[in-house]
């Protein structure tokens, strides 16, 4: 729904950002004139108006509640966080982590681990493996600061 959408919008003469978790699924909108966005952040960052397409109500519902939690500075839900990275739906496990370690990686990492080594979803338990020895420099080299 939300790819039909994007194309309505540029049909229209809109200015439309776009962001999926496979870039692949944005091509043709890309061809069309869409700008690839990087992340659901920046597609939003300099919006008038935000559109977002999700599995359903619920799936959107904790996705706007993590970004709320994350832009808010509130590193104080990271029950939120974890419980929200062991949803069923594979795609919600990992927006949760992203959210998490942008919020507090430090407090993210032991999951983001646990992620690695037993997420059910291969394409999570990759994202997890290449972000982790990412994750691990970055919180080396603040502590050695």
């Amino acid at each position: 729904m939300g790819h039909g959408m994007a194309g309505r919008y540029l049909e229209a003469g809109f200015t439309v950002a776009v962001w999926n978790r496979s870039k692949a699924k944005a091509e043709d909108l890309i061809a069309r004139g869409a700008q690839w966005a990087t992340s659901p952040e920046d597609a939003a960052i300099d919006a008038d108006a935000v559109v977002t397409m999700v599995a359903d109500d619920a799936a959107s519902r904790i996705e706007m509640l993590l970004i709320f939690l994350r832009v808010s500075g509130r590193a104080d839900a990271s029950a939120l966080f974890d419980g929200a990275s062991r949803h069923p739906a594979f795609h919600l496990r990992w927006s949760a982590m992203r959210e998490w370690l942008m919020l507090d990686a430090g407090s993210a990492r032991n999951r983001l681990a646990e992620m690695c080594a037993r997420d059910p979803n291969a394409e999570v338990r990759a994202a997890a493996a290449a972000t982790l020895p990412l994750l691990d420099r970055r919180l080396e080299r603040r502590c050695r600061a």
